[in-house]
C-alpha cells in the first residue's frame, strides 16, 4: 500500500513537507525563498493558518501549522502552492510547475510529538550542512527574526 499524500484527521496541528518539482534547488536564491516566506505570512495574516515553525530547504519546505475550523489542510496547501508558484515563475521568467503534486502531512498527537517534530524541522539545515546552527540559517523560523504563533 502506498503512503497517503495527505492526512485526513481530527488533528489540527500538522507537520507538512512539500517538494519542488524535480527536486530543483530553487530555494538557494534569496528571492525565491523570500517569496515562499511572504506567501506563508500572507495566508497567516488572512487567517488561513497559524504558523508554529517553518524551514525552507533548497528543494523543499517543512511547516508546522495549525488550521482554523473553517479551513482545511488541502485548501491551505493549494493556496500556498498556487500563490507562491505564480510569484516564483514571474521572478524566474518561466512558466510551469514549481511544486510537486501533493504533500506529506503528519498529524501531531501531543506536546512530546510537537517537540520532536519541531526539533527535526529546526535542525534540518544543520544536519544537511547548510548552517552551523539553527540561528544563522536565514530561511527558518528558528533564527528568531520571524513571528510565529504559540502552540
Amino acid at each position: 500500500m502506498s503512503r497517503p499524500k495527505h492526512l485526513a484527521s481530527e488533528t489540527q496541528f500538522y507537520f507538512v513537507t512539500t517538494n519542488i518539482e524535480g527536486h530543483s534547488q530553487i530555494f538557494t536564491s534569496p528571492n525565491t525563498a523570500r517569496t515562499v516566506i511572504d506567501s506563508i505570512y500572507f495566508l497567516r495574516a488572512r487567517g488561513y493558518l497559524k504558523l508554529h515553525a517553518f524551514v525552507i530547504m533548497p528543494d523543499h519546505l517543512h511547516l508546522i501549522i495549525s488550521t482554523p475550523s473553517d479551513k482545511t489542510l488541502p485548501q491551505i496547501m493549494h493556496s500556498l502552492k498556487s500563490f507562491s508558484s505564480k510569484k516564483i515563475n514571474k521572478q524566474m521568467g518561466r512558466t510551469g510547475k514549481v511544486w510537486q503534486d501533493g504533500y506529506y502531512a503528519y498529524g501531531i498527537r501531543g506536546p512530546r510529538d510537537m517537540e520532536v517534530k519541531m526539533r527535526y524541522l529546526l535542525e534540518n539545515p544543520v544536519r544537511k550542512g547548510l548552517s552551523q546552527d539553527i540561528i544563522t540559517y536565514s530561511y527558518s523560523s528558528g533564527n528568531g527574526t520571524f513571528e510565529v504563533d504559540s502552540w
